[in-house]
């Protein structure tokens, strides 16, 4: 698909399987483990300490004749690569006196390099540093620990950390065959030291690193003196065609379903608590929140509900108001109406039809002209009403509106745009089902109090899970089935989530982007329907700043944030070199 390496580089990590003294088996493990590395097309390897020698050789370190052995097999390792593009780091012992050091033998095109633990290497054409140092873009880690219990785990947090804390790409490799590849605080790949293959290999993203540094006001990366590090010829990057690595086609989402639930729960617990902070900070007496049998709002009701909760506040003091249009169809109407009532909220109905009528006359426009003009202006009316009742009844009004509809600007400026607070506004439309979801399964069941009766917000919160995604603008048809259907015009919210995180979380390119979306969703979107996709996602999330620039204040939940106070883009700035891009892709 593309020639352009993206910043990917193939990384390997291995173990080879060692006999203490035996430098000549030793070393022909090394060399297997290097060309299967090569042969895989990894411009990197990292093998653990004392490689050749084995690691419990004890009092035999200051035998000459094994020091000779150990010297004559790193000539022959760097003579069997000398034409091989392969990055090679191997540990070995070094004797200063009475005392042996761990040391490291770097091989590239023949040439060798020895170090200690404090090797940093410079790859000046790819402006990368790889080395034991914490500064270092690609850091390596070792150990010659024997294998005890828990080892395992303890070795994965002290991995993740590290990658973490540095942010960075960190390659770990133990004698007792614990190997672990992470970039950026996330485990890519590992292997046990009692698994059969004793090599794991992993596509690290060298861009997402420099990305995730630059954009930190908490990193400071001149931690090292490039003059210091010792220079190495180009690195070999990762050419494909199979990029070795997964990329998840819901970033938002982590696989583990115990991780899952666990961010549901503090997503939730931050909404909460940030509406609970705002409502008592300005003595706001009542919620009010528009209810329409849709996603956003139905968190949004709950978010209320849970955080009057924790102030002490009755649940009647939530002002829970639906207000069918021309659009509205049984099933929203029969479910914003179950949902509040299950809640316990202060119901109120307020029809919109005569009043955004008689608007229709009084700017002169055709009731039977379904433009944009007839969508916004519902929009509008259902927004002054909102706001209305909450000067009268001494509250705000909840925002609903989500993430992934902030990034492409799908709600009316001066409508559905506007609140007094955006509870739902940091997270995105994947994570607004997982929450729900969370809710019914979870929540409810841990706190049977949670509501006035929660076996029919159960019910309730499952049927708008199947409910098709709409703003309900729009007339049913003839049976009174919804016509309108946001993710026929928008495209699938998975694959516009997935384009705002990697956009907004580490500037992927659009060719990138477009690479990373190919490979997330090979079994469900061919490429040209995600190319369609991908120019309406830049194209909106361009034009569509201004609404951005001036929305309601909301809680940050995660790392992806495009609040005024967190995101920071110009409301004229051209989308045309990124759509470009994609038409030449």
């Amino acid at each position: 698909m593309t020639d352009n390496n993206m910043g990917f580089i193939r990384v390997a990590c291995g173990c080879p399987r060692s006999v203490n003294g035996d430098i000549g088996r030793n070393t022909m493990s090394v060399a297997n483990l290097i060309m299967e590395a090569e042969k895989e097309g990894a411009g990197i390897i990292l093998l653990p300490p004392q490689s050749f020698a084995g690691t419990g050789c004890g009092d035999l370190f200051f035998q000459e004749h094994l020091r000779r052995m150990q010297e004559e097999a790193i000539g022959d390792v760097a003579d069997t690569f000398s034409k091989a593009k392969i990055l090679a780091i191997a540990g070995c012992f070094e004797r200063h006196g009475s005392t042996v050091y761990d040391a490291y033998a770097v091989f590239q095109k023949g040439d060798v390099i020895c170090g200690t633990d404090d090797l940093v290497l410079w790859d000046d054409e790819n402006e990368l540093l790889i080395g034991f140092d914490d500064d270092c873009h690609i850091q390596m880690m070792t150990s010659d620990e024997e294998i005890t219990v828990g080892q395992m785990a303890y070795t994965r947090e002290l991995v993740k950390i590290t990658s973490a804390k540095n942010k960075n790409i960190v390659m770990f490799a133990a004698a007792n065959g614990i190997l672990m590849i992470a970039e950026n605080g996330k485990i890519m790949v590992e292997n046990g030291p009692f698994d059969a293959d004793n090599m794991i290999i992993c596509d690290v993203d060298t861009e997402l690193i420099l990305h995730e540094r630059i954009t930190s006001d908490d990193f400071d990366d001149e931690g090292i003196d490039i003059s210091e590090a010792e220079p190495i010829d180009t690195v070999h990057m990762w050419e494909g065609p199979e990029l070795e690595r997964k990329v998840s086609p819901a970033p938002f989402r982590p696989d583990d379903p115990e991780l899952l639930a666990s961010n549901c729960r503090e997503i939730f617990e931050i909404q909460s608590s940030a509406l609970a902070k705002r409502l008592a900070a300005i003595h706001a007496k009542k919620s009010v929140v528009g209810i329409s049998g849709g996603l956003d709002s139905t968190l949004a009701l709950l978010v209320c509900a849970y955080a009057h909760r924790k102030l002490g506040m009755p649940a009647e003091d939530i002002i829970a108001i639906t207000m069918p249009g021309f659009g509205t169809t049984d099933r929203t109407y029969d479910n914003a109406l179950a949902m509040m009532k299950s809640t316990g909220a202060t119901v109120r109905e307020i029809s919109i039809v005569d009043s955004v009528t008689q608007h229709f006359k009084d700017i002169d426009h055709d009731i039977n002209d379904h433009s944009v003009t007839y969508e916004n202006a519902q929009a509008r009316e259902r927004t002054q009403i909102l706001m209305d009742i909450a000067n009268k009844e001494g509250g705000i009004v909840v925002g609903t509106g989500d993430l992934s509809e902030e990034a492409l600007g799908w709600c009316t400026f001066n409508g559905d745009h506007i609140s007094m607070y955006g509870v739902n506004a940091g997270v995105p439309k994947s994570a607004i089902k997982d929450i729900v979801r969370w809710v019914i399964d979870v929540k409810l069941k841990e706190d049977p109090e949670f509501s006035k009766d929660n076996d029919l917000l159960a019910k309730t919160l499952e049927d708008i899970l199947d409910t098709p995604i709409s703003p309900e603008l729009l007339p049913p048809d003839e049976a009174g089935n919804m016509t309108q259907k946001t993710e026929d015009k928008l495209g699938p919210y998975e694959l516009h989530d997935f384009f705002i995180y990697h956009t907004v979380r580490y500037g992927a390119t659009p060719e990138k982007l477009f690479f990373l979306a190919c490979k997330a969703f090979e079994d469900k979107y061919d490429e040209e329907y995600i190319k369609k996709w991908l120019e309406t996602f830049y194209r909106r999330f361009f034009t569509q700043q201004f609404k951005r620039s001036c929305s309601p204040d909301s809680p940050r939940v995660g790392t992806v944030d495009l609040s005024p106070a967190h995101w920071n883009m110009p409301s004229d700035a051209s989308s045309d070199i990124w759509v470009k891009m994609v038409k030449g892709l």
